[in-house]
């Protein structure tokens, strides 16, 4: 299986699935309306938690993101990722020498936590990220985490969250404001669903 980039330097770019039992890419129908949302990316800096294929990550710097970090602990995501970055930068040398493409093994539990840490608390402060947070939809405790982040910092320009109504969180369990956060807009489909905070 396979998921292509819709927009952007590698529209029709594909990028192959290789465990689908352990990754699951964000619906088509769900991305085309982020990015239908937001189609040009200059100037964000695109953190995508819980990558998995990378698809939602590669596609906003596709559209000009200036970073896309993306974070994962699944051994064979991290090598797959490997395998999709290095694809890209052959192709495109120049440009991913001025935008940055950078993964990170780790919990996405202690990210939030340890910005210090991996030296991105002070980019998370100045510049503007938007953070796509995509776990396994019965991880509840990865939500719960950033639930409890949004309400004592204030770090991020954006939270877009993916979860399922199913298996996940019910789209009715976010509340209109987490701390300086408030929840602007949302996108369903079926029981899938996104919703985005935005800082006030």
């Amino acid at each position: 299986m396979s998921v292509k980039i819709l927009g952007g330097l590698l529209k029709g770019f594909s990028l192959a699935i290789e465990d689908q039992e352990k990754t699951r890419a964000t619906s088509v129908l769900l991305k085309r309306k982020i990015f239908d949302f937001r189609q040009n990316w200059d100037h964000f800096y695109f953190c995508d938690l819980c990558a998995g294929s990378g698809s939602v990550g590669i596609e906003a710097w596709s559209r000009g993101a200036n970073q896309l970090l993306c974070i994962d602990l699944d051994a064979k995501t991290i090598l797959s990722l490997k395998k999709k970055f290095q694809l890209i930068k052959q192709k495109f040398y120049e440009e991913c020498s001025q935008r940055e493409l950078l993964i990170l093994k780790l919990e996405a539990e202690n990210f939030l936590k340890d910005l210090e840490k991996y030296n991105l608390k002070y980019s998370f402060l100045q510049k503007r990220w938007v953070l796509f947070i995509d776990p396994p939809y019965e991880r509840l405790s990865i939500y719960q985490g950033l639930k409890e982040s949004l309400q004592k910092e204030s770090f991020f320009c954006e939270v877009w969250i993916e979860s399922d109504n199913l298996k996940g969180l019910t789209k009715d369990s976010w509340p209109s404001s987490l701390g300086n956060y408030n929840r602007s807009r949302h996108y369903q489909h079926g029981d899938h669903y996104i919703i985005q905070y935005v800082r006030n």
